[in-house]
């Protein structure tokens, strides 16, 4: 290659690429991509500029529309990869805060109306329940549902709703460690699944006040047990005595109310508030003691 000397300024300077640039410009070809050195470095191997082009276009990232598809991931990656794409795009199509909302399974981001028996979806994540009218079962399996799966049911209808857990149907699972529990009118819950049971969350039954005369079946022999679901009031009264009597109430085997009387002609009386599941009994610690009244605030 020549070398050319011109003053620039008071400098000589030698200009061996003065050719090269000429070649350039009126011979366009002379100078190639191949023909230009390029140092490696990271993760480029090549050592001139063409196959470095070459080597960056077969180790680029292949994208698709749906990005799904990258280079040295599993197919099983490619496919979750696919539902987040899918996702994201129909999460930034929503057009409002409600749809996204509803989209994102947002606790209570909606309300689905039913009255007849009805398993719960997975697209029903995060939905209020609202429960009607009539007599029914809701159903919701764990299998179907998975694990942190939650929504919220409400009976603003006059019947009873059976919140029924299943594991696989016809398997059944555990709500509060029951296979159902009985939502009266007025009731409502937050219901999560923990994969394979459920538990309700800040469960509501509202209380009936009906008090009932139970004199015939109880005595100040036997025990009993609440079995209603809920609190009751338990309260008793002796016939009037001729002699000095008394009375212990008890709840699952601890004296916790007493009566006593050593007055001739007189009644005594005690009362035991009992909590859902636990046993009470009446006995007589004095005297012999007549039932004369048992009544039950259920």
């Amino acid at each position: 290659m020549a070398s050319t000397t011109f003053v620039d300024g008071e400098t000589l300077i030698e200009a061996t690429w003065l050719n090269d640039v000429n070649a350039a410009v009126y011979t366009p070809g002379t100078v190639t991509a191949a023909s230009i050195t390029n140092v490696p470095a990271g993760n480029i191997a090549a050592i001139n500029v063409q196959t470095a082009l070459n080597e960056l276009d077969t180790e680029k990232q292949p994208l698709n529309a749906q990005l799904t598809t990258l280079a040295t991931i599993t197919s099983q990656q490619a496919a979750d990869l696919a539902s987040l794409s899918a996702f994201i795009g129909t999460l930034l199509n929503d057009t409002n805060a409600p749809t996204a909302l509803t989209t994102l399974g947002s606790l209570l981001n909606g309300t689905l109306v039913k009255s007849a028996a009805y398993t719960v979806a997975t697209t029903d994540r995060g939905k209020l329940i609202d429960c009607t009218t009539g007599t029914w079962a809701l159903k919701f399996d764990s299998v179907t549902l998975g694990t942190n799966f939650a929504f919220a049911v409400r009976n603003s209808g006059s019947g009873t709703i059976t919140l029924t857990a299943l594991n696989g149907d016809p398997t059944t699972a555990l709500i509060d460690g029951s296979a159902s529990v009985a939502l009266p009118a007025g009731g409502s819950a937050l219901i999560f699944c923990d994969g394979t049971n459920f538990e309700t969350v800040g469960l509501w039954i509202p209380q009936v006040t009906t008090v009932i005369d139970a004199t015939a079946s109880r005595d100040f022999v036997s025990t009993f047990t609440n079995s209603f679901g809920h609190q009751i009031t338990a309260m008793v009264a002796t016939a009037a005595a001729g002699a000095a009597i008394g009375l212990t109430g008890y709840i699952n085997g601890v004296p916790c109310q007493f009566a006593y009387t050593a007055t001739v002609g007189v009644q005594i009386g005690l009362s035991l508030t009992v909590p859902p599941g636990a046993t009470y009994n009446v006995a007589a610690s004095s005297g012999s003691p007549a039932l004369s009244k048992w009544l039950e605030v259920l």
